[in-house]
């Protein structure tokens, strides 16, 4: 039986994937939990790694959107 507070009876492990000014990107390497946070929106995101695919295919179809966007417009 687990005690109330003892879920987490190991230590968690974490790697920086990315940081920039704007967002930070980092895996929880024990459970493999992959988290973006926006800093100036105060929001983080925590996935596994097939959500973390989805959304990454899903941003390379957004830089496409904006990069056709800015020819368009001249940017």
């Amino acid at each position: 039986m687990v005690e109330p507070g003892q879920e987490h009876d190991h230590e968690h492990f974490y790697s920086e994937i990315e940081g920039t000014e704007n967002i930070s990107a980092y895996e929880e390497t024990t459970h493999h939990i992959i988290t973006l946070q926006f800093h100036e929106r105060g929001v983080a995101l925590s996935m596994n790694y097939e959500e973390a695919l989805e959304l990454a295919d899903a941003m390379q179809k957004v830089v496409a959107h904006i990069g056709h966007g800015r020819q368009r417009n001249g940017g």
